[in-house]
């Protein structure tokens, strides 16, 4: 059975707390090039789990969301009826933005490439990424084609490029990457 989550729903989330749906995303293409395939919910929470003033934000898959039972409810809205401040500063709260990480492994020791040398190649490859943003199929062919995907490994390595799709953003279904990093430990 399909749950039926929706924006403005006031549920249960993967933390504790009572939380509310300000964004839906389905149909998307996830990493492995299957659409629709998962729904991710964007909640807000108003309350912890001993019912104090606790805003913050996450995001999950669907999964991990209930909707709020009958009880918790109207247990909220007599909270938010006995603090009047609480419910115009939990509208006002945005929350941070919440960002999807991309990370890749690198054994630069495969071909001897320094980590200045793999930055710099690095760098021009990705030049533009912050203006025109990839998809990862897109970074997935110019690691292809530049031939750096002889150097990627499954295991943990110190070399790791790292993309970044700030605030989940999506075009035509697709995370968009605008950002990278190299981190090397």
């Amino acid at each position: 059975m399909l749950k039926t989550i929706r924006e403005k729903d006031w549920v249960y989330s993967y933390s504790k707390g009572i939380w509310q749906v300000y964004r839906v995303l389905t149909n998307f293409y996830d990493l492995d090039g299957n659409k629709g395939k998962k729904t991710l919910i964007f909640s807000k929470r108003i309350v912890n789990e001993k019912w104090e003033k606790s805003f913050s934000n996450e995001v999950c898959d669907i999964s991990f969301v209930k909707k709020l039972s009958l009880l918790d409810y109207n247990r909220l809205k007599k909270f938010i009826k006995e603090n009047p401040k609480v419910y115009p500063s939990f509208i006002e709260y945005s929350g941070k933005p919440i960002d999807f990480i991309l990370n890749l492994n690198f054994d630069l020791s495969k071909n001897k490439l320094s980590i200045e040398e793999f930055k710099k190649i690095l760098n021009k490859l990705f030049e533009n990424i912050n203006e025109n943003g990839k998809t990862f199929q897109e970074i997935k062919k110019i690691i292809n084609e530049s031939k750096l995907n002889e150097l990627q490994s499954n295991r943990l390595v110190t070399n790791i490029l790292q993309f970044v799709c700030k605030n989940h953003e999506v075009r035509n279904s697709q995370l968009i990457f605008r950002k990278f990093n190299i981190l090397n430990f």
